[in-house]
């Protein structure tokens, strides 16, 4: 706005409740910012080898300042409770395999997690499947969520659904949040006829390789 008459114009004031919506939007555009995400099997959140929370906290003191708000209510507005839900998106296999399916994995501050997902096979034959997800916090703990079974055929019978729902709570998942919350990597795949064990051994090297530091290892579900 010019201002014509030389006058300053008035502060801007905000109710109580549009601070707290402004200072939540920074928090998503902080985070949006610094997280990069690719189609087709991984995702990572490394906040580009920043010292994530304390450049955010900088960021938000800021802001808490310029808005009159008691710094004390940040970490109240602006802590993750949950990472995900994550969604695979369509999954095909190719190589003449007709099968398709999806899988979404939701966790928790406190523990929780929430492992779901359904494969359709149209072929005549049936086909094992078997599906793993790898989450890698920012200190090198590798969570595994892992399941398999069987999709039935046209001319073998049996269902050509496989579905699951896995739904829990695990003390690791807790007590790694804040690792969770600096950074993250995931990645999954979804292989026919392959034992879970070697899927997910599989999904680990393919980590690695791209030159995630994985030190230990905790199995969530498989």
């Amino acid at each position: 706005m010019n201002d014509t008459d030389g006058s300053k114009p008035e502060k801007v004031t905000f109710s109580d409740t549009e601070r707290e919506l402004l200072l939540r939007m920074l928090d998503q555009a902080i985070l949006s910012s610094m997280c990069r995400a690719s189609v087709g099997g991984n995702s990572h959140c490394t906040f580009h080898n920043i010292s994530f929370p304390d450049k955010k906290t900088e960021l938000l003191l800021s802001l808490a300042k310029e808005l009159d708000i008691a710094t004390d209510t940040i970490s109240r507005l602006t802590s993750t409770t949950q990472l995900g839900p994550w969604d695979t998106e369509n999954i095909l296999f190719g190589d003449n395999i007709h099968a398709s399916g999806h899988s979404q994995l939701t966790i928790y501050s406190g523990g929780a997690y929430n492992f779901n997902g359904r494969f359709h096979n149209p072929d005549l034959f049936s086909y094992d499947v078997s599906f793993g997800w790898v989450v890698v916090d920012n200190s090198g703990t590798a969570f595994t969520f892992g399941t398999n079974g069987k999709m039935g055929g046209g001319v073998t019978g049996g269902s050509k659904n496989y579905e699951w729902s896995n739904a829990g709570t695990n003390p690791a998942i807790a007590a790694a949040w804040q690792n969770l919350e600096a950074g993250w990597h995931y990645s999954w795949e979804a292989h026919i006829n392959t034992d879970i064990g070697a899927l997910i051994q599989s999904i680990i090297d393919a980590l690695k390789a791209a030159g995630t530091i994985i030190t230990t290892v905790i199995e969530i579900v498989g």
